[in-house]
C-alpha cells in the first residue's frame, strides 16, 4: 500500500469500516513506510471527523432484544480471537499516539523556528546599534583629540601663562565634558573651532583657529535656541596670532541651554567692540549642543 491508497481508505479506517486485511495493510503502511506524504496528518483529521460524527447523532436507547443479541454474539466468539482484537486495538492506540506526538513535534518546530528568527532579528538590531555607537564614539574621540591638540598648541605658545587656556584644559579633562566640532556656516574657509562643553559645570569654551586673521576684527560668541533669537555671549580675544580661546558667558549659557534643551553655539566675525546691531554680522561656525 502506498500513501495515495492509504489516504483513500483513511476515512473508512477511522470509522472502522475496513476489512481486517485492509486494516492490517493500513497499519503496516503507517509502521513500515519510512517517509509519508501526509498520511499521519490525514489519519488524525479522519479520527477527529469520525469523533464529530459520533457526537452529532441523536442518542437512541436500544431495546432489550438488541442487548440479548450482542451477548449472544459475544458468547459465540472463541477466546482465541480476543487476543488478536486486543492486539489490533493496542496497535491502533499506538498509531494514534504517534500521530498526536508528530503533530506536537511539528508545532514545536514551527514555534522554535519563529523564536530563532526573532532572536536573529534582535541580534541584527543589536549589531546595528553597536555600530552606530562605535561611530559616535569614534567621532567624539576624534573631536576630543583635535580639540586637545589645539589647546596644547595654544598652551605651548603662551608658555602656560594664560588662565583662560588653563581653565579650558581643566574643563576638557573633567567627566561628562563634550568635545563638539563646529561646522562652517556658508563659505567660511580658513576657520575651524571646537567647543568644550560640560552641562554639569555649566561652562563652555571655544578654541578657534584662523589661518588668516582679519585685521581690526574680532570673533564674537553667540548662544541661541534657534536662529531667530541669538544671545551675545562675549568676544573671543585672539591670542598668539591665529589662535583664539574664549569662554561662553555662563549667564547666557544657563539662560538659553536649560537641562535637556537643544541649542546652537555660533561664532561670528565682528568689529573689535562687538556687533553694532547686537545680532550676528557674519556667522562663521556653529554647532548644536544639548543642555
Amino acid at each position: 500500500m502506498n500513501c495515495a491508497e492509504f489516504k483513500e481508505s483513511v476515512g473508512a479506517l477511522a470509522l472502522g469500516a475496513l476489512e481486517p486485511s485492509e486494516e492490517a495493510a493500513c497499519a503496516e503502511h503507517l509502521e513500515v513506510t519510512p517517509v509519508h506524504q501526509g498520511c499521519h496528518e490525514a489519519y488524525a483529521r479522519a479520527l477527529v471527523t469520525a469523533g464529530k460524527l459520533a457526537t452529532s447523532l441523536t442518542p437512541v436507547k436500544p431495546g432489550a432484544s438488541v442487548w440479548a443479541g450482542v451477548e449472544a454474539a459475544l458468547d459465540g466468539e472463541s477466546r482465541t480471537s480476543r487476543p488478536r482484537r486486543l492486539a489490533a486495538a493496542a496497535g491502533w492506540a499506538v498509531a494514534i499516539a504517534a500521530t498526536i506526538a508528530l503533530i506536537y513535534i511539528w508545532l514545536d518546530r514551527r514555534q522554535a523556528q519563529t523564536q530563532i528568527q526573532l532572536a536573529h532579528t534582535q541580534v541584527q538590531q543589536a549589531r546595528g546599534q553597536i555600530q552606530e555607537a562605535e561611530v559616535r564614539a569614534n567621532t567624539q574621540q576624534e573631536a576630543a583629540r583635535r580639540c586637545q591638540e589645539s589647546l596644547d598648541q595654544v598652551n605651548s605658545i603662551l608658555g602656560g601663562s594664560d588662565q583662560r587656556t588653563q581653565d579650558a584644559i581643566a574643563l576638557a579633562n573633567k567627566p561628562g565634558t563634550q568635545h563638539i566640532p563646529m561646522k562652517p556656516f556658508g563659505d567660511t574657509t580658513g576657520y575651524t573651532a571646537n567647543i568644550i562643553y560640560n552641562p554639569r559645570e555649566k561652562r563652555a569654551f571655544i578654541v578657534a583657529v584662523a589661518s588668516r586673521p582679519v585685521p581690526d576684527k574680532g570673533l564674537e560668541m553667540w548662544v541661541m535656541r534657534d536662529l531667530q533669537h541669538p544671545q551675545e555671549a562675549k568676544m573671543m580675544e585672539t591670542r598668539a596670532g591665529a589662535f583664539a580661546v574664549g569662554e561662553v558667558d555662563a549667564e547666557v549659557l544657563g539662560r538659553v541651554l536649560t537641562r535637556g534643551v537643544r541649542g546652537l553655539v555660533a561664532i561670528s566675525l565682528e568689529e573689535k567692540a562687538g556687533s553694532p546691531t547686537h545680532l550676528p554680522t557674519q556667522v562663521l561656525l556653529f554647532a548644536q549642543v544639548v543642555g
